[in-house]
């Protein structure tokens, strides 16, 4: 009977029931079937630097799961034949569009409300110098207009009724004229890259760190691209990337986001409303292929790859990828199937 090892809470995605971790298991389960092989599932609770030498030491015949294939971790373990390649991506919070418009609106709204009101207050001050009756008359709309029409006068010449003769007011109302474009150009400019940010697809990785589970074999990879890294050290008992989510919202100010699988996206975390504004952001990170971990020298290996290749040709790892990925994602299975839309 093998002994397939399996870590209750997956450091390989961003939620212990993610659908690239259910993937694995059910790829597993019909590899075995085929195969009529008999075993049993083993907890492991330990970290994954651990579970390898278990591994290594006969404890487990086998670990199923979404395991990066890479050079560094073959020093220590083998890899069964690929079945998937996973798209990297970074969880961070995205806020809904128009709420970004709606705040950046109202910053700037402000701003220019503050504007005029000093704006005013300077005014009660200077025009009386050439326009002492019009004050008297109707202070307020002389003080509003006056600035209104000075602040906008780049826009429309018409807006011209006031033409100070004093040196003072000349000052004054070329001043507010300049101030008025620079802010409205400002205010454009604001907006562009509003749009520019949440619409283009970000190629270069701020200088902000991200999380990521301590050990992780992703590590150096994120290191590489150019990624600065904040490890956390977590119980493998009861910690998820999950717990790794909810740091970095209570301290979105302090972190980019959290390093894993865009393929996550579809998993239970996408059901919980307080993770509802969570988006992934791909950064050019790449990917990488999946497969299982076995020990070195294992007798199970040349069984385990021939059926992998087997159902990678026949469909079968199609068929269970149409169960837990949705279509866009199907691309990503290591089959020379032809992934029809169904």
């Amino acid at each position: 009977m093998l002994r397939v090892g399996i870590f209750k809470k997956s450091s390989s995605s961003f939620d212990t029931q993610s659908a690239l971790r259910l993937l694995a298991v059910d790829i597993w389960e019909k590899l075995a079937n085929n195969l009529n092989l008999k075993y049993k599932y083993i907890n492991i609770d330990t970290s994954f630097k651990q579970a390898k030498k278990d591994l290594n030491a006969g404890k487990y015949d086998i670990i199923v799961g979404p395991y990066i294939i890479s050079s560094r971790l073959k020093k220590d373990v083998d890899f069964t034949e690929p079945w998937y390649v996973a798209t990297y991506a970074i969880a961070t919070y995205k806020e809904e569009l128009y709420l970004k418009v709606l705040k950046l609106f109202l910053k700037n709204l402000t701003i220019f409300a503050a504007f005029i009101f000093f704006s005013m207050l300077i005014n009660s001050f200077m025009l009386k110098y050439e326009y002492a009756n019009e004050l008297k008359t109707n202070l307020y709309k002389t003080l509003l207009e006056f600035t209104s029409h000075s602040v906008f006068s780049f826009l429309y010449r018409g807006l011209h009724n006031y033409m100070p003769k004093t040196p003072q007011l000349k000052f004054l109302f070329w001043f507010y004229a300049v101030l008025g474009f620079v802010y409205f150009a400002f205010l454009i400019a604001s907006f562009v890259e509003l749009f520019r940010e949440h619409f283009v697809v970000k190629t270069k990785l701020p200088n902000k760190p991200t999380l990521v589970s301590a050990n992780s074999s992703s590590i150096p990879y994120l290191r590489a691209k150019g990624g600065v890294v904040k490890e956390l050290e977590q119980d493998m008992k009861t910690a998820s990337n999950s717990s790794l989510i909810d740091v970095y919202m209570n301290n979105r100010n302090d972190y980019l986001g959290v390093f894993g699988f865009e393929s996550s996206q579809y998993s239970k975390i996408r059901g919980k409303k307080k993770y509802k504004n969570i988006d992934f952001e791909n950064y050019n990170l790449g990917s990488s292929i999946l497969g299982f971990i076995l020990p070195k020298q294992s007798q199970y290996k040349q069984i385990i790859n021939q059926e992998l290749l087997r159902m990678r040709k026949n469909g079968d790892i199609l068929a269970i990828g149409k169960e837990r990925l949705p279509y866009g994602y199907l691309k990503n299975l290591m089959t020379t199937v032809q992934k029809k839309k169904t």
